[in-house]
Order: C-alpha cells, then structure tokens, then sequence
C-alpha cells in the first residue's frame, strides 16, 4: 500500500506522530511536506498531494491541518 501524507504547518506535530506509527506498517509512505513548523501555504501541500491518489500513484491520502476545512476544500475540486 502507498500512502500519500501531507500536512500544513500546525499540523506538522501530529504529522510527525503519525509517522512512526505508519512506519510499523506494510506500507510506503510518500511525505508530501510540510517538512516543519514555518508557515506553508496548505494548498501547496493538498494539491499534490490529492492529484497523486486521484492518478492512482498513492492508495490513499492523509492530510491535516489546523482545522481540516481547507485541505479537503483544495482535495474535493481534484476529479477522481
């Protein structure tokens, strides 16, 4: 399985929580950023992140962010 994970930067420390627990898994992760706590644009982030399950290259996606409104907003206007 390949996992497609994102975050902006407030959520960059559950990221890096969620990580080790993914790693214990039979899974390959694909670490779409934020890579710290400076500020990112999420969409910068979503974007990618939710054109690569739509093509197929990831299973699935997880992405948080500070609230969860504006990365699912960006991910639901990716067809697929």
């Amino acid at each position: 399985m390949r996992v497609a994970l994102g975050c902006d930067h407030r959520g960059f420390a559950a990221k890096r929580g969620l990580l080790p627990l993914l790693e214990t898994m039979p899974c390959r992760i694909e670490d779409f950023g934020s890579h710290s706590v400076m500020a990112v644009d999420y969409p910068d982030i979503a974007y990618p992140l939710a054109a690569a399950v739509a093509a197929q290259k990831c299973d699935l996606g997880i992405m948080i962010d500070c609230n969860g409104i504006g990365m699912s907003m960006v991910a639901n206007r990716i067809f697929g």
